[in-house]
């Protein structure tokens, strides 16, 4: 079968195609993810005990304040210059950790964040093809991201999406969608990227995993019952304030085409516009990709790849932290070759792959200004990613049945098949 071409205009920002330049960057990526995680590892954990000063502290004082009986107070909260913006549900995973200390609790919490993230990628090794040696790599990779490190030095929780994403996919595979869908239901506890994932099983039919959402996300709603009747009301009070709060905060530290045309576009209006009119069709290009796609477990991986960059480049706001869910559609970028019927294609997602990770680089440990660029290089691996997923499996017919059962084996994974 013949691989189909890609649009022309591809060609302006492929993957470098010089030998000697790929050569080099896989001789030596491997020892500078390596070196890049070590170092920032270090430097971590050099001034570890002063992260219970940064973000971790609205998070502490509202466990405090639901542990004295003070539920009602936690909108907006009383940590000075952080407000407590997540929906109520959210205080039960973090109210153990108000019976440490401050510094207790932070610790306590980064210890919970590196299993998550031990937990996710052993998830991820059981779905993805691949040895052992180039998934220790990708590994490395990621844990020498900026995302990973602020995430840790902040006290944000952002691991745990990771995993829950991980988790889904791994559950999904299995043939296991209403587990799946409790599990993604979880995405919710930061709901400008868990919307998403139900709107898309809507719209290609997967019932089981919608009805996993519903009783996952029905359950969520009703724990708050004991923090008050008032909380709901005192929440959409405090999200009144969102808009004013993202002002405020510097676009580097944003990765979303919102932040994009925050950088240098000045009024309310035409940005918004802007936005919308970048997310809008980039969202319904993942919808496109998740009708057209085949129906297989082994277009999972890069159907839930999509989705992640469409939730984060589409998104109002995104702080650079919670980017680490891209390390899903990267690594099944890295360790997933055969899935891509066009080179060209998956040469534009690499490319666009490694200017977003040194982009943030520089952006987050470097230049801390500028324009936020990082939304619209992730939009690109996007565009490029859904374009080739949407044109069907490599070697396989597009299926016109209902959809298939899934099941531990895969044709997708030929070149290394998932862990049992």
């Amino acid at each position: 079968m013949r691989q189909a071409r890609p649009p022309a205009w591809v060609a302006v920002v492929v993957w470098p195609r010089v030998g000697g330049l790929r050569r080099w960057l896989t001789l030596l990526g491997p020892w500078l993810a390596l070196a890049n995680a070590m170092l920032w590892a270090g430097l971590w954990m050099a001034d570890a005990a002063s992260g219970a000063d940064r973000d971790w502290r609205h998070f502490y004082d509202t466990a405090r304040l639901v542990l004295d009986g003070r539920a009602s107070e936690i909108y907006p909260g009383h940590t000075q210059g952080l407000p407590f913006l997540h929906p109520p549900y959210f205080v039960w995973a973090i109210l153990p950790f108000g019976l440490l200390s401050r510094t207790g609790g932070y610790l306590a919490s980064t210890a919970a964040s590196i299993f998550a993230m031990a937990a996710a990628m052993w998830f991820l090794q059981r779905v993805l093809p691949g040895d052992l040696k180039r998934f220790g790599w990708a590994v490395l990779a990621v844990l020498g991201s900026a995302s990973w490190t602020v995430a840790l030095a902040l006290g944000q929780p952002s691991p745990w999406y990771l995993l829950f994403i991980c988790a889904t996919l791994f559950l999904w595979t299995r043939g296991q969608p209403v587990r799946a869908g409790m599990i993604i239901s979880l995405m919710m506890l930061k709901p400008n990227l868990g919307l998403v994932f139900p709107l898309l099983f809507v719209a290609r039919g997967e019932r089981r995993m919608l009805l996993g959402w519903l009783a996952g996300f029905s359950v969520l709603l009703l724990s708050t019952i004991p923090l008050g009747a008032t909380v709901w009301m005192r929440y959409l009070e405090a999200m009144r304030t969102v808009s004013a709060i993202v002002d405020q905060i510097p676009t580097w530290r944003q990765h979303t085409i919102a932040a994009f045309w925050w950088s240098f576009v000045h009024t309310p209006r035409l940005r918004t516009a802007l936005w919308l009119a970048c997310a809008l069709p980039l969202a319904a290009l993942t919808g496109w990709a998740w009708l057209k796609a085949d129906r297989k477990s082994s277009a999972l991986p890069r159907l839930l790849g999509i989705t992640v960059l469409m939730a984060v480049t589409c998104s109002p706001y995104l702080h650079h932290y919670d980017v680490i869910i891209v390390s899903l559609p990267g690594m099944v970028w890295y360790l997933s070759p055969r899935s891509f019927r066009s080179a060209t294609l998956r040469q534009v997602c690499g490319a666009s792959l490694l200017a977003a990770y040194l982009i943030q680089q520089v952006s987050l440990w470097g230049m801390q200004g500028g324009l936020s660029l990082v939304g619209p290089v992730l939009a690109v691996w996007l565009v490029a990613d859904a374009l080739d997923l949407a044109a069907g499996e490599v070697g396989a017919a597009p299926s016109k049945g209902p959809p298939a059962i899934r099941t531990q084996a895969s044709p997708a994974f030929a070149d290394g098949g998932p862990r049992p």
